[in-house]
């Protein structure tokens, strides 16, 4: 992972929703958590520990209670640019730049 900070071009929202990662690279695909996003990037709790700039599919469900339609699925591709640590600096997550590729109504 890159070791300097990308700088943000927009401020980052709060948001625990269930998520679904595919790591190309290996194959990879695991649930996890996201924890916030911008426009252009999510922040992902994972146990997942992918390579430096793998890139990735990430798959939303967003729920009823948000979308008030029935159950929405936003599918995006991105690449990790970095993983996040905790305080006692163990691995907890990634950050990832992100592209929209679809969205469906269940």
């Amino acid at each position: 992972m890159t070791s300097k900070c990308i700088a943000r071009r927009a401020p980052r929202v709060p948001v625990a929703l269930p998520i679904q990662v595919s790591i190309f690279s290996s194959g990879t695909i695991k649930r996890a958590s996201l924890r916030d996003l911008t426009p252009h990037s999510i922040a992902v709790e994972t146990q997942i520990d992918p390579s430096h700039e793998d890139d990735i599919e990430v798959s939303i469900q967003v729920p009823y209670e948000i979308s008030l339609e029935k159950h929405v699925t936003v599918r995006f591709r991105g690449q990790l640019v970095r993983l996040l640590r905790d305080t006692d600096g163990d691995h907890e997550g990634f950050a990832a730049l992100l592209h929209p590729i679809s969205s469906a109504v269940n």
